[in-house]
């Protein structure tokens, strides 16, 4: 396994990138204007409010995934609402992913089953299966238990027209035969690896016509 200090040097690396977009708007922004409020237009405010905005979004979601997790952890209720408004903060022009999200009573035994750390799961694997295929229309949460056996999957499906295939440097991650070098654009695949394993349960993805399927299972 890597070592502990290189994916936390990773995934601040990841987190800075994920924040520089709308941070440096906004800096940009207040450069603008300067000492001078007569440059203060509604251009202007609409940069520094927009921009602010995806911060907060992003930096919400971002620190479910690679916050610690306990007691503050958000309730899988309130999960849909956050993971939307990340999906809004990292639109291109063409908009975002459109979220599906299971009723409550469904994630009842993964919350039995993993506690606290249940919100730090389903939140890396929604960013997991984001990556998985860069053509991501739409988002498929679903979450299944029985007896002591609990599945996670996030489908992750593509443009109308286009070929579903998982992109090889995340693939490689699940499933080459010695782990491939860990850069800033594939940690948090293994990130997402070693929380669902040092929790006793197994990753795996598969892609066919429609996209892509990321899953997690215990028992």
């Amino acid at each position: 396994m890597i070592e502990d200090l290189k994916i936390a040097h990773l995934l601040c690396t990841r987190l800075c990138h994920d924040l520089a977009g709308p941070v440096g708007a906004v800096s940009a922004g207040v450069e603008l204007i300067g000492s001078d409020l007569s440059l203060v237009d509604e251009e202007t405010l609409s940069l520094l409010s927009g921009s602010a905005d995806a911060a907060g979004r992003k930096l919400k979601f971002l620190r479910l995934a690679f916050g610690w997790s306990g007691s503050g952890a958000a309730s899988m209720g309130d999960l849909s609402g956050i993971f939307e408004d990340y999906l809004i903060a990292t639109s291109g022009p063409s908009g975002g992913p459109t979220l599906s999200w299971p009723d409550q009573g469904q994630f009842q035994p993964f919350v039995a089953k993993l506690g606290d750390e249940a919100t730090q799961v389903i939140s890396n694997l929604i960013l997991f299966g984001i990556e998985c295929m860069p053509s991501c229309r739409s988002l498929v949460v679903e979450c299944k238990g029985q007896g002591g056996s609990v599945e996670l999957a996030v489908k992750n499906r593509t443009a109308e027209g286009r070929i579903s295939k998982v992109r090889d440097v995340v693939h490689d991650i699940l499933y080459a035969p010695e782990v491939p070098e860990i850069t800033p654009h594939t940690v948090q695949a293994y990130h997402t690896r070693l929380i669902v394993e040092r929790l006793g349960g197994h990753l795996s993805l598969d892609a066919d016509e429609t996209g892509v399927v990321v899953k997690a299972n215990w028992g």
